[in-house]
């Protein structure tokens, strides 16, 4: 019986991000945040005993990057205890001034350079990849791991079901013969397996960098032997973004109602439901303390205008008829019942939107 071999999958670190929506002093603590989480990597590999590491693609987020993050990223991949593939994505594509060229990388690193998959035998498994070349898609298209009962991986950045970026489809997928194909450029993780038995995946994006990018991130950790994959997803002890309708009754018990760690994370807090207008200025300033970054968002609507039965029009004659049903509702459960309906209701006749409870 094979072993399983123990590998970490992580891509999308977009190191030296500009966080165009921070301020400056914001962004650069941001950009030094992504930086401290190259950290976990060799922690993780020894703690999980990974004998690889797969990075499917933009590591930076552009080719101009700093010499400081490049030195910090070559030091964590030099601390791993495992061997160590780079398939560039369209962000750090491959190109005479690639990073991935202008440096000297650690001697178990291996970066693909050519948009032509590349396959290395290691004895008990293989690992193949492709890099994006200024221009040059890499393609699965028509490659086909051989089936001699070893588990056969690759690492590229692309997504399968986009209009761009197309580097596998779905079918190349299924027809490819590997164990478990390591994928990047989506930053919300995913994970799915095909009828042929091919495990493919995406760990997300290493560190969110909006409110287009909430929730926890991190990497997968995957034991993997011939179609038999277990994934785990390890989420890093970093800042999120995250997003929370709050409906304007409930404002006054918000902050006892906050996670412990709330002033490391940046929330966005949309006012939602019927209600007054609410001092956006004073409400900022009482509840900022409690976060990283505070952004506040009023969607509530102005009071509901009551019901009038007596009404001459379509809104008054749905009103008399909802009211006649109210009263003659043979239980609490069903008055209740019919009350939201006549809310619903007049709130669909204002034009308003309508959303169930």
């Amino acid at each position: 019986m094979i072993e399983p071999i123990k590998l970490l999958h992580a891509a999308d670190l977009h190191l030296d991000s500009p966080f165009a929506g921070l301020p400056p002093e914001q962004a650069a603590q941001r950009r030094q945040q992504a930086r401290q989480l190259l950290e976990f990597l060799p922690r993780l590999c020894r703690r999980a005993g990974c004998r690889l590491v797969l990075l499917a693609g933009d590591l930076f987020d552009t080719g101009a990057v700093y010499r400081d993050t490049v030195d910090q990223l070559r030091q964590a991949l030099a601390e791993c205890p495992a061997q160590v593939f780079i398939a560039p994505g369209n962000h750090d594509p491959m190109g005479p001034n690639s990073p991935y060229r202008r440096y000297v990388w650690p001697s178990q690193v291996h970066i693909f350079a050519s948009s032509q998959i590349e396959t290395l035998d290691l004895g008990d498994c293989t690992v193949s990849g492709a890099a994006f070349c200024d221009g040059q898609l890499p393609s699965l298209a028509g490659f086909h791991a051989p089936q001699d009962g070893r588990p056969h991986f690759m690492v590229l950045h692309g997504d399968p079901n986009g209009p761009a970026y197309r580097t596998a489809t779905p079918a190349d997928i299924a027809a490819s013969g590997l164990c478990y194909l390591a994928l990047g450029h989506i930053h919300r993780r995913a994970a799915c397996r095909t009828e042929t038995g091919v495990t493919y995946a995406w760990p997300g994006c290493f560190l969110g960098r909006g409110f287009d990018e909430t929730g926890p991130k991190g990497v997968y950790l995957v034991q993997a032997a011939p179609h038999q994959v277990q994934l785990h997803f390890q989420m890093l002890d970093a800042p999120r973004y995250e997003i929370l309708d709050v409906p304007a009754a409930r404002l006054a018990d918000l902050t006892s109602q906050l996670p412990k760690d709330s002033t490391r994370h940046h929330y966005r807090i949309r006012l939602t439901g019927d209600g007054p207008a609410t001092d956006l200025a004073a409400l900022q300033a009482r509840l900022a303390p409690h976060f990283a970054s505070l952004q506040l968002v009023d969607a509530t609507q102005p009071p509901l205008r009551p019901a009038d039965a007596a009404e001459d029009s379509l809104r008054g004659l749905f009103t008399k008829k909802m009211h006649s049903a109210i009263q003659t509702a043979p239980d609490a459960a069903q008055r209740q019942t019919l009350e939201l309906a006549l809310e619903l209701g007049l709130k669909a006749l204002d034009g308003r939107e309508v959303t169930l409870p």
